[in-house]
């Protein structure tokens, strides 16, 4: 089915720091297999959400943009952009993708995921592979690049014993955040 969803507010904070006004919008379109979704806020320099007053440097403008398309047995695709502008006027926009494809009767999953932040010039790249072991345990590996730097994680994971135990093996070579 087809869908097509609009959003707004109007915000007002006031505490410590001063009082403020914020306006939010957004639109949501789904239509098959496509779905795009887009917002904007603008606040004053008084307003203060709830990042604000946990002492996180307050957002004046922020814009968000997805989109996604489900291609049956070719996979999907997912893009998204995120910028902002805090209150000291420092800027940062990240754009990313992702492209995956479930194969095998979706037991396996191939992903190739990227990102570049657009002010910075800061970038990466993640190259992954999920499969099953057996019914309860499945392996996941990747190979990730930042800025040019190789990483590389492998986990093993399952459950035993009806769900009763967790457990999980992993390991990882180069820069992790």
């Amino acid at each position: 089915g087809n869908f097509l969803l609009a959003d707004t507010s109007v915000m007002y904070s006031d505490g410590s720091e001063g009082s403020g006004w914020a306006f939010y919008g957004s639109l949501e379109h789904v239509a098959g297999p496509f779905s795009l979704f887009a917002s904007y806020m603008h606040a004053s320099e008084g307003f203060r959400d709830l990042a604000g007053n946990f002492g996180y440097t307050p957002i004046t403008d922020q814009v968000i943009a997805t989109g996604s398309v489900q291609l049956s047995r070719l996979g999907y695709f997912n893009l998204a952009y995120v910028g902002q502008r805090e209150i000291t006027g420092d800027e940062s926009s990240v754009l990313s993708g992702t492209y995956g494809l479930d194969l095998f009767r979706n037991q396996v999953n191939l992903s190739v995921s990227g990102y570049t932040e657009t002010i910075q010039n800061d970038w990466g790249v993640v190259v992954s592979i999920t499969v099953p072991i057996g019914q309860r345990a499945s392996a996941y590996a990747e190979h990730s690049w930042r800025n040019g730097i190789l990483s590389s994680a492998a986990t093993v994971r399952g459950d035993a014993f009806r769900d009763r135990l967790y457990w999980e093996i992993s390991g990882q070579q180069g820069e992790f955040d």
